[in-house]
């Protein structure tokens, strides 16, 4: 359902709002689509965000010498600016792994 409303064109805050729910949940929904590359990401996160955790994931990635899919979301998250959310380190993770 969010996929359909995203391709109808309304963004992730108004699907959110029109189904009840919270803009991190419609982002989850989203991002499942982002490897296939129905979705591109620049659509539901600002691009110089997602460099700039792409930038710490690598960092973290590289010093724990751990594929992608290994890393904890909770250090990524400790590394990061407190306004960072979980659901933009999810998403940037799911485009680096694209």
């Amino acid at each position: 359902v969010s996929l359909r409303l995203f391709r109808q064109g309304l963004k992730p805050d108004l699907i959110a709002k029109e189904r009840g729910l919270t803009l991190n949940t419609i982002q989850g929904h989203l991002s499942r689509y982002i490897p296939t590359g129905e979705v591109h990401i620049e659509d539901l996160i600002d691009h110089e965000r997602m460099i700039a955790i792409g930038k710490v994931i690598k960092k973290l990635a590289v010093s724990s010498d751990l594929p992608l899919s290994a890393l904890n979301i909770s250090v990524v998250k400790g590394l990061c600016p407190d306004e960072v959310t979980y659901e933009e380190i999810r998403l940037t993770m799911s485009q680096m792994q694209r």
